[in-house]
């Protein structure tokens, strides 16, 4: 389990000093449920400071390495459970969600990530990393890591199977069980937006493209909203208490933030008036509204795109969540597969690259195909929101074509 849950007799800190040696005297909801089902807890995982970056590093527990290439991130915020399951030191893990804190550490990881849409598995009794109460219009959500989409289906089927929206009222009932389609998923695939992935990501986007039109799947490229403009809107959503949570909390113990914290470039923005968050939450209605139209215009089932414009970078340097944190803003479910690996030889540099912006050749600038020799390329797949059900069941079969080499009937 991710450090933030409550877990009686152990501490929720959210990796703030202040709030160590605080042993929870409660289990979280979803901790009590997943116990009563049988589930062996052996281990909470770090997290990032502030649970606010793609770093599980604080100054409580240290940073959390990369198991599979140690001198890259492994990701955050819940980069311990990628971590450890990376290392094959447990069979499946539980992690939170609001910018990519799934996502990010199964990309980083190799491994297999899911993102429900909100009301779908329990948050309720989890421990903050912010205000309660605070309604940024991004909800986080939690979710499974694990070795294979299956492990994904059982921890999502188990937990829904007790009937958990009896206790906690954010969750929908019945959503999860209402039947699926057995046709193949039309596939839109998106390449690049906003930031240009290193070439180990497009070529992963390609050739699972590719390979799955040669598997008889519909495959279409997919113009989305500009994930660009989407993250605009998260990082004013992300801050409308100018992080006085979290400046609170450090100041308790004279604690300094560590390097990633302060790398997102959050920590001068500004507290927001009532009517300056009306304003944002209405943008991101429009954004959603907009990406509603071009999916359903589209003609598509899922979306394939990449989970980050990079694979796992230098530690403190995933700074931009670009390519997760727009299906946040929607509120689409989201899964991460694994599917190839950083090969310098399939590739170098791309010397006709011509930057979109200025962080975008920022983020260009760090790739290099030595240090990321064998760093995992995983993919992300896509659905609309509350269509969770049908899309692990799609992501099933995906993973099994591209994977294993199966034809759909197969599957």
């Amino acid at each position: 389990m991710q450090e933030c849950f409550h877990i009686k007799g152990y501490d929720a800190s959210d990796g703030y000093v202040s709030r160590a040696f605080d042993p929870s005297t409660t289990n979280s909801y979803l901790v009590s449920l997943v116990q009563a089902a049988g589930a062996v807890i052996i281990a909470k995982t770090n997290t990032p400071q502030t649970m606010l970056v793609a770093e599980a590093h604080n100054n409580l527990f240290g940073r959390t390495k990369n198991p599979v290439v140690s001198h890259l991130t492994c990701g955050g915020s819940s980069g311990g459970e990628g971590s450890l399951l990376a290392f094959r030191g447990s069979s499946l893990g539980i992690g939170t969600d609001v910018g990519g804190s799934i996502r990010i550490p199964a990309a980083a990881n190799g491994i297999y990530g899911y993102k429900p849409s909100f009301g779908i598995l329990p948050m309720l009794g989890y421990a903050a990393s912010g205000w309660t109460g605070m309604n940024t219009g991004v909800p986080a959500v939690c979710g499974p890591l694990g070795h294979s989409v299956r492990d994904l289906r059982l921890l999502t089927e188990v937990v829904r199977g007790a009937k958990p929206w009896m206790d906690d009222p954010a969750l929908i009932p019945h959503v999860c069980e209402r039947g699926i389609s057995d046709r193949l998923p039309i596939v839109g695939v998106i390449e690049k937006s906003s930031l240009t992935p290193h070439p180990p990501v497009l070529r992963a986007v390609r050739a699972a493209s590719e390979k799955l039109r040669q598997a008889g799947f519909t495959v279409k490229p997919f113009e989305p909203v500009d994930f660009g403009d989407i993250r605009k809107v998260t990082r004013q959503l992300f801050t409308l208490d100018g992080l006085s949570y979290a400046k609170r909390e450090l100041s308790k113990t004279g604690e300094p933030p560590v390097p990633s914290v302060k790398n997102i470039n959050f920590w001068g923005m500004q507290p927001k008036r009532p009517e300056e968050m009306w304003v944002w939450n209405t943008k991101k209605l429009a954004l959603q509204k907009e990406m509603l139209d071009r999916w359903t215009a589209a003609g598509i089932d899922v979306v394939l795109c990449p989970a980050g414009p990079h694979t796992a970078v230098k530690p403190d340097e995933w700074i931009y969540d670009t390519y997760t944190v727009a299906w946040n803003a929607m509120d689409y479910p989201a899964v991460i597969i694994p599917y190839t690996q950083v090969i310098p030889e399939l590739d170098p540099q791309d010397d006709t690259f011509v930057p979109l912006s200025e962080e975008d050749k920022e983020v260009q600038s760090w790739y290099d195909p030595d240090l990321m020799n064998g760093a995992p390329v995983n993919l992300q797949l896509v659905a609309q929101r509350l269509c969770d059900e049908q899309l692990l069941r799609d992501v099933e079969i995906i993973d099994q074509v591209l994977n294993l080499g199966e034809k759909p009937s197969e599957c």
